[in-house]
């Protein structure tokens, strides 16, 4: 992100993000906006294996600013037995795991979020006993 402030005139703020690797620097991701007073935001995408990327901001005078560099990366931050998670629900992950190792598929991970939201909805459809119907209207199908 960089920031202009304090300023009456409109110009052109130029933003480039860097990866860093030896030799020169590549850019990964550069951006501009005319503004007098404002900020622009950009981003680039998950990298697996940690990298480091730093921001230059130019402005039309040829001015820079440069940030400090951090390591980013994109490596889960759930293991694949998840806080929350039952007894039975990390065998079942471990169990499908071991499947899907055989056949050469990445592992799945608990998602604390999608487990939350997964627990409310259970709730949600037993106070509602919207379970209990559709399990009546099933049997009465067959």
């Amino acid at each position: 992100m960089a920031v202009r402030s304090g300023c009456d005139e409109r110009t052109r703020l130029r933003v480039r993000i860097k990866r860093v690797v030896p030799g020169p620097d590549r850019t990964v991701k550069s951006g501009s906006k005319v503004l007098a007073n404002g900020r622009i935001v950009a981003g680039v995408r998950c990298v697996r294996t940690p990298a480091r990327f730093y921001v230059v901001a130019l402005d039309h005078q040829g001015g820079t600013a440069k940030s400090r560099a951090v390591t980013l990366s994109c490596k889960r931050q759930t293991s694949p037995t998840g806080a929350g998670a039952s007894a039975v629900e990390n065998a079942v992950v471990k169990l499908t795991n071991e499947a899907r190792a055989a056949g050469g598929c990445r592992a799945l991970v608990h998602d604390p979020k999608l487990h939350t939201a997964a627990e409310r909805h259970s709730a949600g459809m037993a106070a509602r006993r919207t379970a209990v119907k559709n399990a009546a209207r099933l049997r009465a199908v067959r």
